[in-house]
Formats: structure tokens, C-alpha cells, sequence
């Protein structure tokens, strides 16, 4: 079901791959959807979307820092 599961993912759907929740979060990001609204699209409780938010912005924060020029 997310976009994750797409045969030609991009970088970023890569990243979250397996992750269900953080699949869910980025794909309502990538919808238009932030906040409160985007936590309703994903049908995640509070805790679950802030903890699978966390991740998503760990992983990201991660991959740009490893593509950055040395």
C-alpha cells in the first residue's frame, strides 16, 4: 500500500521502505498535508504519527548529510 511499494522508487520512498507508518506520514506529506491534517490522512493516533514523524525526519536528516560534499 504506500508509495514505498512503487518498483521505481525514489531516494526518499527507499528510505521509509518497510517502514509503514513513516510511509504513511511521507505520503501524506508529499499530498500537501501537514499537522493535525496530515496526522487525520494517515489515520495514526498521536503518539504513533509523532514517533513515526521522528523517524521519517531522522532518516531524511541522514540521508542529506550523507550527500553532502565533503
Amino acid at each position: 500500500h504506500g508509495v514505498a511499494q512503487s518498483p521505481r522508487a525514489s531516494p526518499i520512498e527507499q528510505l521509509v521502505r518497510g517502514d509503514d507508518e513513516a510511509e504513511l506520514v511521507l505520503t501524506a506529506w508529499a499530498m500537501g498535508y501537514s499537522g493535525a491534517e496530515a496526522r487525520l490522512e494517515t489515520g495514526l493516533g498521536a503518539k504513533q504519527f509523532d514517533a513515526a514523524r521522528q523517524r521519517l525526519l531522522r532518516k531524511l536528516k541522514s540521508a542529506a548529510a550523507a550527500r553532502k560534499p565533503k
